[in-house]
């Protein structure tokens, strides 16, 4: 199911005339996706300029990094309860960061804060790094790692159209649209979340924000500095994995505060804890 969007409200955020013709575009290819379950031909890349910032889109891509930029920036995913949208953060560590823009929007909220971006997906990371420079957002460190349960290298499969999209397995069933030819196979390093703790000299996390397409739970299994993180909003991509995240951190001494379902699946959505301590 396509997730509905505010085509209106995107079209009014372009800033120039270019960038409304290129955005006019987008909305067609993204109709053409949806009714033919086929990606566009077009491989060229342009940047919108978009309220006060200027992003790069790659017009194969260009129809889902659309739905990733209405769901920060016009549902304010990830930031529907008030304790994760401060202005007093400390650190900040953004996993599975995909193209930039929940640390753009965060930066906007907290200018001050240090954000650690993570990013396993080559093409994701380099507009990631690209959309931080153009914007001129400063203090965030980005890599182009995964984070896993162990530190190694990990097979994850990704569909390059669809960013957002990137795991050790992404047909599941609750995606039967997924063809195999849309899925390609990459390997990439992998680090530990308690090693980020350790490269970045951080003590404390102020905020986590984890979207890692079905790894969370492990990763959290596997992580032995939880009570240093205050706050964490995490998506799960399974009802079963919901219902042990719950559990886990709820054990750990957090409060789920929150639940956010996705409203274009039954089987996603996003978490909200609060640490006690």
């Amino acid at each position: 199911m396509a997730r509905a969007l505010d085509t209106t409200w995107l079209l009014n955020k372009c800033t120039d005339d270019e960038s409304r013709s290129w955005m006019e575009n987008v909305l067609a290819w993204r109709t053409y996706v949806f009714e033919n379950n086929r990606f566009v031909d077009e491989r060229t890349s342009f940047v919108l300029h978009l309220g006060r910032h200027s992003l790069r889109f790659k017009a194969p891509s260009s129809f889902s990094t659309i739905e990733v930029y209405h769901e920060i920036f016009k549902e304010n995913a990830h930031f529907l309860v008030p304790e994760f949208a401060a202005t007093d953060y400390g650190v900040v560590f953004d996993i599975g960061a995909n193209q930039g823009f929940y640390t753009l929007k965060l930066k906007e909220i907290c200018p001050q804060c240090r954000v650690i971006a993570i990013e396993p997906n080559p093409a994701e990371y380099a507009v990631l790094c690209e959309n931080l420079e153009r914007n001129r957002v400063g203090n965030v460190m980005c890599d182009n790692v995964a984070v896993a349960p162990h530190a190694g290298q990990l097979r994850m499969e990704v569909i390059p159209e669809i960013g957002a999209i990137g795991g050790q397995l992404v047909r599941i069933p609750e995606r039967p649209w997924i063809k195999d030819e849309f899925v390609k196979m990459l390997e990439v390093p992998a680090v530990t979340l308690d090693s980020l703790f350790t490269k970045y000299e951080v003590t404390t996390v102020d905020l986590l924000k984890m979207d890692v397409e079905g790894l969370e739970l492990e990763i959290f299994q596997s992580c032995t500095k939880l009570q240093q993180i205050k706050r964490i909003v995490t998506e799960y991509h399974s009802m079963a994995i919901k219902d042990e995240l719950i559990k886990l951190l709820t054990r750990n001494n957090f409060s789920l505060v929150y639940e956010d379902p996705s409203p274009s699946n039954s089987y996603s959505g996003d978490l909200y804890f609060l640490n006690n301590n």
